[in-house]
């Protein structure tokens, strides 16, 4: 019995979560997020990776890319963790096109109400080797009006939202190409 239960209650949740796609749609391309600010502690690395100057909080503004490719995630999330390698993927495929890795484009992951225990933990089961932002309180996610994770986000050094894509990246081959194409790179 608890196993049908538990089944019933899995199936519930993933078709829940598959028809909260449409209500996600809120945040479009154009916006601009100037202020946009992010909060949470992050490695001296990572502060390095992103062009930051000083440890603490920061704007869009202050990264020095071209683009930033956001991937906002919530580690109780299925999808997310399910994504997780295909993320990897995409921060792998960035990294050596020489395109892109010359500050065009840099990618952070978002933990959605994550703590900085939280995003190494992540990042220790999951291997991810780009920045990973705990938002503790969920202010960037609040602020951009997302309704359900994963969902990535491209801003330009404006904070202007130049590209969006909601959900389970199927393929990041494809969703690179396309990625590249929107931006004209």
């Amino acid at each position: 019995m608890r196993r049908l239960l538990l089944f019933i209650f899995i199936c519930l949740s993933l078709w829940i979560s598959s028809q909260a796609k449409v209500a996600w749609a809120e945040l479009r391309e154009g916006q601009r997020f100037s202020s946009l600010t992010f909060s949470g502690t992050i490695s001296d690395a990572d502060r390095l990776y992103l062009g930051l100057a000083r440890p603490g909080e920061f704007t869009v503004m202050n990264i020095q890319a071209r683009y930033l490719l956001v991937d906002i995630f919530s580690d109780a999330c299925p999808h997310c963790t399910a994504q997780a390698p295909v993320v990897n993927r995409l921060f792998q495929m960035l990294s050596a096109n020489p395109k892109l890795n010359d500050g065009t484009l840099k990618m952070v992951g978002v933990g959605y109400y994550g703590t900085p225990a939280t995003m190494e933990r992540w990042r220790g089961k999951y291997g991810a080797r780009f920045p990973l932002i705990p938002d503790p309180g969920g202010r960037v996610f609040k602020t951009l009006e997302i309704y359900g994770t994963p969902t990535y986000v491209v801003l330009d050094s404006r904070g202007t939202v130049v590209y969006l894509f909601y959900g389970e990246i199927e393929n990041p081959q494809r969703f690179m190409r396309e990625l590249q194409a929107h931006l004209g790179l």
